[in-house]
């Protein structure tokens, strides 16, 4: 399964989002800098390994950093995710 880093465009200090192929965030961190974002995010955290491959049912993640283009992708994808969870809620 696939995982995007998005943070800051500078990839300086500031919040970083870890989110699926399918527009899900699934964490966040506030970085000092994107050199640090990967390992407070997932890599450092053994814990959220093991809780994801149970939720997503997978073995392996492969985290990438999102482009402009990806982010903007990503953005649409949870956009939509949110109006089907609205909707449902009526």
């Amino acid at each position: 399964m696939k995982l995007y880093i998005v943070g800051p465009e500078d990839k300086g200090e500031g919040p970083y989002y870890l989110i699926t192929e399918k527009g899900v965030c699934i964490a966040n961190h506030f970085c000092s800098s994107s050199g640090f974002s990967e390992g407070d995010l997932i890599t450092h955290r053994p814990e959220r390994i093991e809780e994801w491959k149970k939720k997503f049912d997978v073995e392996s993640f492969e985290v990438e950093f999102a482009d402009k283009e990806k982010q903007k992708e990503l953005i649409e994808l949870n956009k939509k995710r949110e109006v089907k969870s609205s909707a449902n809620k009526h």
